[in-house]
């Protein structure tokens, strides 16, 4: 997270991070990316993000929000790159 703190910095682009552990909280966290207008979402590599990898690529769809995942299938699954 540090490395992406800093090269957020050098792009000037703001990061906002969020976290959730639960199908609701991924909901409210989407809805609130979306309220602040972000530009994308980088999703992490915890096992829960990856064992909610359609339901992510689905609120992705859902607020227009390019989704960046850590693999190839999650492209292949609908994220914008994997």
């Amino acid at each position: 997270m540090k490395e992406l703190q800093v090269a957020a910095g050098v792009l000037a682009v703001r990061r906002v991070g969020l976290s959730a552990s639960s199908r609701g909280e991924l909901d409210a966290a989407f809805a609130g990316l979306a309220e602040q207008q972000a530009g994308a979402v980088l999703v992490g590599t915890d096992p829960f993000f990856i064992g909610a990898r359609n339901h992510i690529v689905t609120l992705a769809a859902r607020h227009s929000l390019p989704a960046i995942f850590p693999s190839p299938e999650d492209a292949a699954a609908g994220g914008l790159i994997g």
